[in-house]
């Protein structure tokens, strides 16, 4: 694979991890501190260092600052652990805390070892406490690419795509990362991906496209068709 298409995977990458991150976010901006989700009641918190733990993770998240979000948002967590999207927040900082925006391992190794032992931690809580959530299966799979395990990703991937009911966005992400692994099978998954996006979006030209020349490269007889469509 060459090196031009290489760093345009890199940036349909993290522009979309961006948009997660960003999304959640702004939610998280306008949720106020509730204990709907027997969180402690209201006399036995401290609701002002709440509010201010969160304003807080939101400053240092807009600023990428993602590890000091982090530290931020595992206070929070204690406070209040029962709120889905602390612990969703906090798994997006983590995880970007040891991406390479977030660090330079390279110089930071020790640093960086103690962000993905963290990132891991809450990842991992995530997927316990919600297996069907997108978010987190999308966090997995940049675990996963720390390890050079390419079908992990694309599992991981794949079940975002699944339970996101066929966006886009998670499709186009199986078949990048399929085609890094250098592996016919997955590069044969990354394909249906495709396949599967161009169903729900038929109108989105450079799922199109990329399907037209896996489909050449693959010598199918569908590609024809996918001409058409463009």
């Amino acid at each position: 694979m060459s090196v031009e298409r290489k760093s345009r995977m890199g940036h349909w990458v993290l522009i979309g991890f961006v948009v997660v991150a960003i999304a959640a976010f702004v939610v998280f901006r306008g949720k106020p501190i509730g204990f709907e989700n027997g969180d402690k009641p209201h006399e036995t918190l401290d609701v002002a260092r709440s509010v201010e733990l969160k304003n807080d993770a939101i400053a240092l998240m807009e600023n990428w600052q993602f590890d000091l979000a982090t530290e931020k948002l595992s206070e929070l967590e204690t406070l209040l652990p029962n709120e889905p999207l602390v612990r969703r927040n906090r798994a997006i900082a983590a995880v970007l805390a040891v991406s390479p925006e977030g660090i330079d391992k390279s110089r930071e190794r020790e640093a960086y070892e103690r962000g993905y032992t963290r990132a891991v931690e809450a990842v991992e809580k995530l997927l316990t406490a919600e297996p069907e959530l997108p978010i987190a299966h999308l966090l997995a799979a940049r675990l996963a690419e720390h390890q050079g395990d390419s079908r992990k990703v694309v599992d991981h991937l794949e079940k975002a795509a699944q339970f996101s009911k066929g966006v886009a966005a998670f499709e186009a992400e199986v078949f990048l990362a399929a085609q890094l692994g250098q592996d016919p099978e997955l590069d044969a998954r990354g394909t249906a991906a495709l396949k599967r996006a161009a169903k729900s979006n038929p109108d989105n030209l450079w799922v199109l496209s990329e399907l037209m020349v896996a489909q050449v490269a693959g010598k199918e007889m569908d590609s024809k068709e996918t001409v058409a469509r463009m």
